[in-house]
């Protein structure tokens, strides 16, 4: 009997360990906040992305939508869990609302500059770093974009 308890006991650990440090996507994430500026003044509600610069099938991207002061938290498993270590391209999206709806929906459209919505084409780079990563200040130094929506749909007012 007491050998079973310390086999059961060997096998449990090993498998607590082995969850709590292995490839479950958590270990190895840094905490990481910035704000987001819009020629020095706070722009709230842009959704910010961390795409790596060279691709790793092993790291996802990490995520993050700005408060009202412009600050955001990264988010990659788990909210504000941070990102991996490396080198990243730091992607941007302000998205407006149409005030009509297309099939009960209101369509969308990103006002951010082009640039900012391409990792192919951003110009914002950063390192996470393993440990602590100082706050960064991502300032977007040229004006957002008009809104382009899809056109209104018409509305027949003939009577049949």
């Amino acid at each position: 009997m007491r050998h079973f308890i310390t086999i059961t006991l060997f096998i449990v650990t090993t498998f607590t360990f082995i969850s709590g440090c292995g490839t479950n996507g958590l270990t190895g994430l840094y905490k990481v906040n910035g704000k987001v500026t819009l020629q020095g003044q706070p722009l709230a509600g842009v959704v910010v992305t961390f795409s790596l610069a060279v691709q790793d099938p092993e790291k996802r991207p990490a995520s993050g939508v700005t408060a009202a002061d412009g600050s955001f938290v990264l988010t990659t498993l788990k909210p504000g869990d941070g990102a991996y270590p490396g080198k990243y391209k730091v992607i941007l999206g302000k998205f407006a609302q149409a005030d009509f709806t297309i099939d009960g929906l209101h369509p969308a459209a990103d006002t951010m500059p082009l640039a900012y919505r391409s990792p192919a084409t951003t110009p914002l780079e950063v390192e996470v770093v393993k440990g602590k990563n100082k706050e960064l200040l991502l300032d977007i130094g040229e004006p957002l974009v008009e809104p382009v929506f899809p056109p209104k749909p018409r509305r027949d007012t003939q009577k049949e």
